[in-house]
């Protein structure tokens, strides 16, 4: 995701207490992990984005968003070739026991 500079606002009480980054943090794979599961759930990169702008108040481009879901394609593949797998040997013993 790139460099980000963060600036924790003076608070004389220490009263400020940030949810997204919690305060010193210097990195985070939250907002990529939620990211990643709306995508497994099936939202688009459109609501995606809408969905962080809207709640986060968080502005990530579409590019950003396929640079995160990409990261998991490999598994969604494999997870296509065991689907398809299992409908050949559904089909070839169809009528068969296989235990």
């Amino acid at each position: 995701m790139g460099e980000t500079e963060i600036h924790i606002p003076r608070d004389r009480n220490g009263e400020f207490d940030p949810h997204l980054i919690a305060k010193y943090q210097t990195k985070t794979d939250d907002l990529e992990n939620r990211i990643i599961a709306m995508y497994a759930k099936g939202m688009s990169n459109r609501d995606i984005e809408d969905h962080l702008r809207d709640i986060y108040g968080v502005e990530a481009s579409d590019s950003l968003i396929s640079r995160i879901t990409d990261k998991i394609m490999p598994v969604r593949e494999w997870g296509n070739i065991i689907g398809q797998l299992m409908i050949f040997f559904e089909d070839r013993f169809e009528g068969h026991n296989i235990s």
